[in-house]
This record gives structure tokens, sequence and C-alpha cells, in this order.
């Protein structure tokens, strides 16, 4: 082959084991290189659920992240997914987010490089967008907005860091809700007086909730636990 096209070398002779066996020793210098390119990989993990087919995995991830690079992904093991996402702007989207939902799913994500200590926590609260609709005048402002959205959990940020003055009287914000209650369609913004205002509240995505175990983010056809029918009871007149 031309010469100028290796890129691989005799790097060390081998150590032959008592049935043949060629053995090679890697130095440390090597082992603490890992993965080449390992900051561009991406570490996906499904939280307690069966994960959705691989196909429709790649294809809904491609079509959200991969609008700067392609996306390649191989499954490891159990409910772990490695992504290779080569654009750097779009990994630290990824991972400012944090979690991601495919087919109902949530999916947590983490650098290759924190594989060994990626352990998936308790959720008790999740980061949505909200739209807050028919805003009073009066209450179209940061202070009002913050007061109006406390009902629903602790608001985070607004979409723009200044309001909008040509979408008056709406807000699209950043909240953290708690998983434990429900997710409202509007919010009473009441005055001293008792003058109440009706704000209308749209949610960018809500998790999903297993009607068989109970638990949040997948649907029950990818429940782990296994399905128990309902049982006739037949009553003896």
């Amino acid at each position: 082959m031309d010469p100028a096209a290796r890129n691989l070398y005799r790097a060390t002779s081998p150590e032959y084991m008592e049935d043949g066996t060629p053995k090679v020793t890697i130095p440390s210098h090597v082992l603490l290189q890992g993965i080449e390119n390992q900051k561009e990989y991406v570490l996906g993990q499904f939280y307690r659920c069966s994960p959705p087919p691989n196909g429709l995995i790649h294809a809904v991830l491609n079509r959200i992240w991969g609008r700067k690079c392609k996306i390649f992904m191989r499954k490891l093991d159990g409910s772990r997914f490695l992504f290779h996402i080569p654009d750097a702007s779009t990994r630290a989207w990824v991972f400012q987010r944090g979690i991601w939902h495919v087919d109902d799913c949530l999916m947590f994500v983490a650098p290759l490089s924190d594989a060994e200590t990626f352990d998936l926590l308790e959720i008790s609260t999740i980061l949505v967008w909200v739209t807050l609709k028919n805003i009073p005048h009066r209450l179209y402002s940061i202070p009002g907005i913050s007061h109006i959205a406390s009902g629903l959990g602790a608001p985070m940020a607004t979409y723009k860091s200044r309001l909008d003055p040509s979408l008056m009287g709406e807000a699209k914000i950043l909240v953290e809700v708690e998983l434990s209650k429900a997710f409202p369609p509007r919010i009473a913004a009441a005055d001293k007086r008792g003058n109440i205002s009706m704000v209308n509240v749209e949610y960018a995505w809500i998790p999903a909730v297993c009607g068989d175990c109970g638990q949040l983010g997948h649907k029950a056809s990818r429940c782990l636990h296994p399905h128990l029918p309902n049982e006739k009871v037949t009553q003896l007149v």
C-alpha cells in the first residue's frame, strides 16, 4: 500500500500464553487516551422503560439534533445508547437540556467520560416550556409573570431575555414543575380586592405516565413490568 496512507504502526511485540495466544501489554498512557475524539460522543440512557426500536430512535434524534451534523448511533447494553455528535454547539445544546424524549420515553444524556458514574436518579421535578396566554396588561412584566408562573412551580426564565412588546399578554417561559402535581390548563391570578383574571397555560410537552405501573416517563407499551390483564369475576346467582 501507499506508505503515505498508512496511519497504524507496529506498537509492540507480543508475548505468548501457554496455549499460544498472543498477549500484548497496553501502556498506561494509551489507556488514558480512550476512544478517539471521545468528547464527540454522548451517552444516552432511557428511564425505566423498554427502549423504542433503534430505527425510531435514530430517525427522531437525527431530525431533532441533526440540523448541523449527521448523528450516528450504537446500542450498548440494556437501555443505554452511544451517539456520535461531531458538532460542538449541538452537543452543548443536548447536554444543556439533559433530558429528551423519544416515543414518550424519557432519555437522560451525559458525556461518554461519565459512563462509569452515570446513574439515574429519582425524578421529582422536570423543566417544561409553557406559554402563558391572556396575561393582564398590568401583569405583563417580569415580576408579574413570576407571580403567575409560581402557580405552576419554580419559574426559571423567559424564552427571550426581554418581554416582546409585540406579544403583549403572551409569554413563553421555562418552569420547573413537580411531577407529583397535575399540569393545570389555567392559573387564577387574584388581587387583594378579590378580582380574578384567568391565565391560560399551554405546555410544549407533558411527560407520559404509564397506565400499568403509574411511573413517569413511558407509556404502557414500553413498560418493563409485565402487563396484568383484568381478571373477569363471575358472580354465582
